[in-house]
């Protein structure tokens, strides 16, 4: 049911996911054009010697990602069952919560392989959304929660 608060956030949830497809998470600018930009997919660097830089984050973010999307957006449709719909909420925000160590250590991966020098960080939109995410899926558990509830004191009531 889309008119449910708890739909609307776990929806929001799931779109922050796809746009992270579309955004920066890191740039590193350095001196004389030099610039190392980190996305979700991969790692674009106009380095000189250091065009194929690599971390364990670019392999397997994309796919997690997408599990965690695609998770998020089966998780609205399963309204009927509640306490179903709480576990599986519950396991996205752990796997968002595991995505989220990943990416706050995947910029200073990228950094100590780029090596000495001086090297300007700025932290792009994309690096705030599993943040974003990780609130609207405690927000949709606890409306969840309360609308079982609302259920249990009705059925006391008859």
């Amino acid at each position: 049911m889309i008119q449910r608060i708890q739909s609307l956030l776990f929806l929001g949830a799931s779109v922050c996911f796809m746009i992270l497809f579309y955004l920066d998470i890191v740039t590193f600018n350095g001196g004389e054009g030099q610039q190392a930009v980190l996305d979700l997919c991969y790692i674009k660097s106009t380095v000189s010697g250091k065009e194929d830089l690599s971390i364990k984050f670019v392999e397997i973010a994309p796919y997690t990602a997408i599990v965690l999307s695609i998770g998020l957006l089966g998780t609205i449709f399963l309204y009927k069952n509640r306490k179903l719909q709480i576990r599986v909420g519950n396991l996205m925000f752990l796997l968002n919560l595991c995505f989220l160590v990943f990416m706050l250590m995947a910029p200073d991966n990228l950094k100590e392989q780029l090596g000495e020098g001086n090297w300007e960080q700025q932290l792009g939109t994309g690096y705030y959304l599993p943040i974003f995410s990780i609130v609207m899926i405690i927000l949709a558990v606890r409306a969840i929660k309360k609308d079982e509830s609302l259920v249990k004191a009705a059925d006391r009531l008859r």
